[in-house]
C-alpha cells in the first residue's frame, strides 16, 4: 500500500466507504430504469407508463416522491432488497424547507432561523 492510499484510509476511512456505497448506490437505481438528473448528479428519475418517481439523495439521507404511492412503494421495495434502510415517513422538513400537505398539494416554506 503506497503513502497516499494509506493516507486516505487513515486520515478518514468513511470516504472510502462513502464512495463505495455511492457506487452501488448508483449502479442498483442506472441498472432499474432511472436516468440521473443532468444538472444535480443525486437527482435521479424515472417514468413509467405515464407515472414518474423522483430520489434525491442527501448524504445517507433519501427523499422518494412520485406521482402515486404505487411507484413509491415499488422504489422502496427494490432500494430496501439492496440496502439496510429505514422508512421514517413523511418528510416535515428537508433541507431547512417546511413542506406542509393542502387540500391540492403542498405549501413550501424556508423555515425561519429565529
Amino acid at each position: 500500500m503506497d503513502k497516499r492510499t494509506k493516507y486516505i484510509s487513515l486520515k478518514n476511512p468513511f470516504t472510502v466507504f462513502n464512495r463505495v456505497l455511492n457506487i452501488r448506490f448508483d449502479s442498483t437505481v442506472l441498472q432499474d430504469g432511472f436516468v440521473v438528473n443532468i444538472s444535480d448528479s443525486c437527482v435521479y428519475s424515472k417514468v413509467i407508463d405515464s407515472d414518474c418517481v423522483i430520489i434525491c439523495v442527501h448524504v445517507h439521507d433519501m427523499l422518494i416522491f412520485g406521482t402515486n404511492m404505487r411507484v413509491v412503494n415499488e422504489t422502496k421495495k427494490l432500494l430496501s432488497s439492496h440496502f439496510e434502510m429505514k422508512d421514517v415517513g413523511e418528510a416535515n422538513v428537508i433541507l431547512g424547507i417546511n413542506i406542509r400537505k393542502a387540500n391540492h398539494g403542498f405549501f413550501l416554506e424556508s423555515v425561519s432561523l429565529h
